[in-house]
């Protein structure tokens, strides 16, 4: 069955749209603004003015769109569906932000993002002013543009930064993602409370993918904060529900939206933005070869009017990829880590042991490719995917020119999943027996996530699930609270555990260290890789119980110096050390002890 007119004509999915819609225009027009107050080097105080303009400038389009809706007169709005979704919406934005699993990647993200939030006269720019004894011309790969539009709304509204990275954020992005998935299914179902069901095993689904780290559940809802996230669970969703509708309908109106969309998703992420031309590549391929004619004139035009919207983002990219694939291209020190063969790289995303993911995959297209009226559609797309991308045969080409090994893995979220598994269940209830198929569908899937071993919602030392709020775990988040309680802004050295947290915190402490992978980038990337050696070996002395004997010599070097950290933070067993804490005694640094956590301050006396 090829997509047509029909499948985009349902008020009430229109209707659905509208959170989706204001979103993206709202992300779109505050990235323009920093866009352009990066160019011109405005204070983040001037930017966020125009953030605040943008929340109404973004119901423009939703203007349009409710126009249009109450012009098509042919249907009522299913005002009990639309409630059911919303229900389904809320629970999931409640979830989203429930789930308590810190990442120590938001040290990167948001920790510019918090120096605004707090000094907003400063001159926007991508300096790195967080590490202590770092050249002034240090500086990130990119501006964090999704994460400092969080900032100018916590600065506009006088809120913590926390409370809307970790809190309200999720909340949204949750609430969103089951919006999207909406919209890119109703693609291949207009029987609303079939649909309605889909979306209800989507979210069964989502919550039962929790084998690896980057597995769908964990990489979407879990944590719904970041920007890279956001783009794949929602981003994704909507391109392909935008894409197929701008290649059926070809209006004007949504090819506007897919500039504002990719405009959107440039501010989410920048490491993840080279899947969305990938992505945008295999959708028309899939949409024309499911017509009667492929190699046509009306085709070629199509398609240059499709790539023209992603004009923003092919710029973009192009601006990245050089610098992308030297500071984190194969061998880079960001780099460390991530496996360098084809096998690896599936293995880093499946667990072998419990591989949920690829079974439901499998087991689903056969499915879809079996029994429903878009196989070919869903058909072409797999193959596509794979043959172009997910292959021995093209991986050494992909790691060296497009995706290096941080990245590459991404691509499986090129697949359509897991949304192939929801089509897999709209075909099965067009067939006899479909009742029983349905609830034993569901009873699985329910079950799985409660007692399932791959369940998101499992118990895992990294992960608690509770009220809504910030996402630092316990012991550290009283440590940081009670540090920027009773600490003057100051110098600092501390186990990654706190100097991440601070960082996200509280843009009073300068870190001597932060986590390693970063710290050797911008090192190595201003120059001063002995700083990076010397930093390492006292770390690894301090908070590892390196044996090597010249680290001792280094520490009472930085201790001494005029330059030394005017805070060292140890825990407890660490602090209990005669070798250490004489040291830090003998060049002037006074004990105390934390009350509300097992780490112990060292505050460093004059010199």
């Amino acid at each position: 069955m090829s997509i047509g007119e029909a499948n985009f004509r349902d008020r009430t999915i229109a209707l659905l749209s509208i959170p989706v819609l204001y979103f993206v225009w709202f992300i779109a027009l505050a990235a323009s603004g920093f866009f352009f107050g990066l160019c011109i080097s405005a204070t983040f105080r001037a930017v966020a003015a125009w953030v605040g303009a943008s929340f109404l400038l973004a119901l423009i389009p939703v203007f349009f769109q409710l126009r249009g809706i109450r012009a098509d007169r042919r249907e009522r709005i299913d005002i009990v569906f639309a409630a059911c979704v919303v229900l389904m919406c809320t629970a999931t934005g409640f979830l989203a932000s429930s789930i308590n699993q810190p990442n120590e990647d938001d040290s990167v993200y948001a920790t510019k993002a918090v120096f605004y939030r707090e000094n907003p006269d400063q001159i926007l720019d991508k300096k790195i002013n967080w590490i202590e004894d770092l050249p002034a011309t240090a500086e990130l790969i990119s501006f964090q543009y999704y994460e400092t539009i969080q900032a100018a709304v916590a600065y506009l509204f006088d809120l913590p930064f926390l409370d809307v990275y970790h809190v309200i954020t999720p909340t949204i992005v949750g609430l969103l993602m089951i919006l999207a998935t909406l919209l890119a299914l109703s693609v291949f179902e207009q029987r609303r409370w079939v649909l309605a069901l889909g979306l209800l095993l989507f979210s069964l689904v989502t919550l039962s993918l929790g084998e690896t780290d980057v597995t769908f559940g964990n990489y979407s809802i879990a944590r719904a904060f970041q920007g890279k996230v956001f783009f794949i669970a929602v981003g994704l969703p909507v391109w392909l529900y935008l894409s197929l509708r701008f290649l059926t309908l070809r209006g004007f109106g949504t090819w506007l939206f897919l500039l504002a969309t990719g405009v959107c998703f440039m501010a989410a992420t920048t490491t993840a933005l080279v899947l969305l031309p990938l992505f945008s590549a295999v959708i028309f391929l899939s949409y024309i070869c499911c017509g009667k004619e492929i190699f046509t004139r009306k085709n070629v035009e199509l398609g240059l009017a499709y790539v023209s919207s992603l004009a923003p983002v092919a710029w973009a990219a192009w601006e990245l990829h050089a610098i992308a694939q030297r500071s984190l291209g194969t061998g880079s020190p960001v780099s460390t880590g991530f496996p360098l063969t084809f096998g690896k790289q599936i293995v880093f995303f499946i667990n072998p042991y419990l591989p949920l993911t690829p079974i439901l995959f499998c087991a689903a297209l056969f499915v879809t490719l079996r029994y429903s009226p878009h196989r070919r559609f869903f058909a072409i797309w797999v193959t596509v995917t794979v043959a172009a991308f997910l292959n021995p045969m093209v991986f050494r080409f992909m790691l060296k020119t497009v995706a290096p090994e941080t990245i590459y893995w991404r691509l499986v979220f090129l697949l359509p999943f897991p949304i192939v598994v929801v089509t897999a269940f709209f075909a099965t209830l067009g067939r006899r027996r479909s009742s029983a198929v349905a609830i034993a569908t569901f009873s699985v899937f329910a079950l799985a996530v409660i007692f399932g071993p791959t369940s998101v919602l499992r118990k895992k030392a990294d992960m608690t699930l509770g009220w809504p709020g910030v996402k630092i775990a316990e012991p550290e988040l009283s440590a940081v609270k009670e540090i920027v309680a009773t600490v003057p802004a100051s110098s600092m050295l501390a186990p990654i555990p706190i100097s991440s947290n601070l960082l996200i915190y509280s843009s009073n402490y300068r870190q001597f260290h932060t986590r390693e992978d970063f710290l050797v980038h911008v090192a190595r990337q201003s120059g001063v890789d002995q700083l990076f050696l010397d930093r390492s070996s006292i770390y690894s002395f301090i908070y590892e119980d390196s044996k090597n004997p010249g680290a001792g010599e280094v520490l009472n070097r930085m201790l001494s110096s005029p330059g030394r950290p005017q805070v060292v933070v140890l825990p407890d067993r660490t602090a209990s050390i005669p070798e250490i804490r004489s040291l830090l005694g003998r060049n002037n640094y006074s004990m105390r002890h934390l009350s509300s956590a097992p780490y112990a301050l060292f505050i460093a006396s004059p010199l």
